[in-house]
Formats: structure tokens, sequence, C-alpha cells
């Protein structure tokens, strides 16, 4: 009796269990559907974009060569002045006696010269007569010597004299937009030094020089000939430039090199100090292979794409990629044109189990035969 209810338990029990449906039995689930779709390659220059600033081609401090007091001034702070302008006049009157002084000295010396002309020639004669013996001879011979050269010493005293009075006007060194007074009408600057006072500053409009830096490893990956480069403005605005010079060493504090774009400007719309950026070609324009962002993994620092095979089988390759282009990466090596790569369901994807393709919609990218809106920018120092 005991033996029977223990088997009429154990058909309850088996009757209670869950049965699976007729078809799932030992069968995988289906596979997932994932959009894919082939590379595409686009007419590209891949550029990049580094800011900076304008800086004037020449800038020049105006100092006085001489000390005085200043008497006038005849510019107006940021007037256009041209090389040779007069700019300050200092008080002249102590040059104006020194020159004075300076002539005195010549006459004096043109006294002395001629007497001294005259006493050498009696004593040529005299001599010629042996009535003089030849050490007074030459004595006066040599006075005449000392003479001269004392009326050497006068002309140059006076030419001195008269460049420290010419001194006194002081000029415009070059061309260009002229600054504020740093010293006005009374005052008394110093000059002739290197530590005098600055009265104002000179700075050319046209042309201009864009200056900006580029890190080391992105200055070896420029172009070696780059012609006519365009700067970009906050307000939208751009112009062209050449660009000029590279510098041919590294900055020591921050690991860059500073180039210089030079700019027209010939409207002179733009200011030194302005900042903008310019736009670099990083490689030469040509046919770039790209594949949507969306459609890359990332793993320990590399980027991979799943690459459909044969029946869906999918197959993680590992990609050298380049720039980002408006939301497609550029693919250096590990792919070509041919293959198909999944663009959705990125990260459920798993290798070993095939999923189901399915055609996706071309992922416009506007081809472009202008610059490449950069991945990112670099900042000026």
């Amino acid at each position: 009796m005991k033996s029977i209810l223990l088997i009429s338990l154990a058909i309850f029990l088996h009757s209670c269990k869950p049965q699976p449906e007729p078809g799932q039995m030992g069968e995988a689930p289906p596979p997932m559907p994932v959009k894919v779709e082939n590379p595409k390659r686009l007419d590209l220059e891949i550029t990049r974009a580094y800011s900076g600033r304008f800086a004037p081609v020449e800038r020049a401090e105006v100092r006085a060569r001489v000390s005085g007091f200043i008497a006038e001034i005849h510019y107006r702070e940021g007037q256009q002045v041209e090389a040779g302008d007069l700019l300050v006049t200092l008080d002249p009157a102590l040059f104006d006696a020194a020159v004075s002084a300076a002539r005195a000295r010549i006459g004096q010396a043109e006294a002395a010269l001629s007497l001294a002309t005259l006493n050498e020639e009696r004593a040529d004669r005299l001599l010629q007569s042996r009535s003089i013996s030849q050490e007074e001879f030459d004595s006066r011979k040599a006075e005449l010597a000392r003479t001269k050269a004392d009326y050497a010493f006068a002309e140059a005293m006076l030419r001195e004299a008269e460049l420290e009075r010419s001194y006194t006007e002081v000029t415009a060194p070059i061309s260009g937009k002229i600054g504020r007074r740093e010293v006005t009408v009374g005052n008394y600057a110093s000059g002739g030094t290197s530590t005098a006072p600055v009265l104002t500053t000179i700075v050319p409009q046209s042309p201009l020089y864009f200056e900006f830096e580029v890190d080391e490893r992105q200055a070896s990956a420029l172009p070696e000939e780059i012609d006519t480069v365009e700067i970009q403005m906050p307000d939208e605005k751009s112009y062209s430039g050449e660009l000029v010079f590279r510098d041919n060493t590294l900055s020591r504090s921050s690991a860059t090199l500073m180039m210089r774009v030079l700019v027209a400007n010939e409207d002179g719309d733009l200011q030194p100090g302005v900042f903008g950026r310019v736009i670099l070609p990083v490689d030469v324009r040509g046919q770039k292979l790209v594949v949507p962002e969306t459609a890359l993994g990332f793993e320990q620092q590399r980027r991979y794409a799943w690459v459909i095979g044969i029946e869906g089988m999918p197959e993680k390759r590992y990609l050298e990629v380049g720039e980002l282009i408006k939301g497609e990466r550029i693919v250096l090596s590990g792919l070509v044109a041919e293959e198909r790569i999944a663009v959705s369901a990125v990260q459920m994807i798993r290798p070993g189990f095939p999923v189901e393709p399915v055609s996706a919609e071309s992922i416009s990218v506007e081809p472009t035969s202008a610059e490449s809106i950069p991945e990112q920018e670099e900042s000026a120092h």
C-alpha cells in the first residue's frame, strides 16, 4: 500500500512540471537582426584647426635719443603716421648753445692752424738758409700737425653737436598706427639708452602675422609644402594667408613648434591681438575609406568593427583609424571597401553567434571639396 502511494505521488509531481512547446526542444534562439553596410570612399582633404592670434610684422618703440623737456607733440593718438613724420619736439635751447660753442671752437682751431702753417713755411725757408737749426724746424712742423688735429677734432665736435640738436625732433622710424602718449608735454624725457622711457609705439596694420603653435606629434605630420591657408574668425569671416615661417626648434616649455601665416589685410579689417583659427591640411587630398563612428567599438584603447561574413557570422576586426570627419571615421588599415560591417547593435554582437544582416540606409556624409571640420583644436599659448 505504501509503495502504491509513492508511485502515485511521483506521477502527480511529474505532471505538474511545465512542458516545452512544440518546436522549442533543442533549438537555438533566432539570429539577431543587425544593420550592415559597406565602408564608403570619399574624396577628402584632412585638416586640423589651430587657435592663434594676429601679431604685427613690425613694432617700433619710440624713444628720445637725447634727454630734454618735451616742448611739443605733433600727433594724435591712434592716427596713421608715415616713416619720417615729426612726432615730438624736445626743448632745443641747450643744444643750440652747444652748436654755437662748437662753431666757436672751429674758429679757434682754424686760427691756430693758419698761424702754424705760416710758421712752418717760414721755418722751412730759414732752414734752407741755415738760419735755424733742424731741431727748431722739427718743432714748428710738429706744431702744424697738432693744430691740424685740433681742427679736425673741432669739426667732429661740431658735427656731434648738430646731430644731437637734430635729435630734439623725434620722428617716426616706421609707418603704421601710432599708440597712446606715454609722456606728455612739459615732462622730462631721458634719452640715448635702451632703458629710456617709451614715448609711444607704432604698429603697422598691413600686412599682419597670424601666429600659432603646433605640438610635436602633429608638427611632424604636416606636409612640407603648404601654400595658401584659411583663417577663420569668431564672427564667421575668413581670410586667406601664406604660411611663411616654421620655427627650427621646439619650445622647451611646451614642446610646440611656432608657425606664422602672412595675411595681407589690405582693407585694415584685422587688428593685432585678435584671436582666430587657422585651418591646415594634415594629409593630401584623395580617396579615404570611412565608416560611421557609431559602427566602431572601443576596447583597451583599440578601435574595432564587426565584419559580417558568410551566413551572418561576425568577426571582431581591430582597425587603425584616423580623423573623425562629420560623424565618419577614416580607416587607415584593417578593412576593405568590399567587406560588410555592422552599424547597429554593435555592443550586443558576440563572436560565434550569427546575426541576420539587414541592409542599412546610407548614412549621408556631405562630400566636401573644402576643408573638413577638424576633430579637435589646439590651444594657443
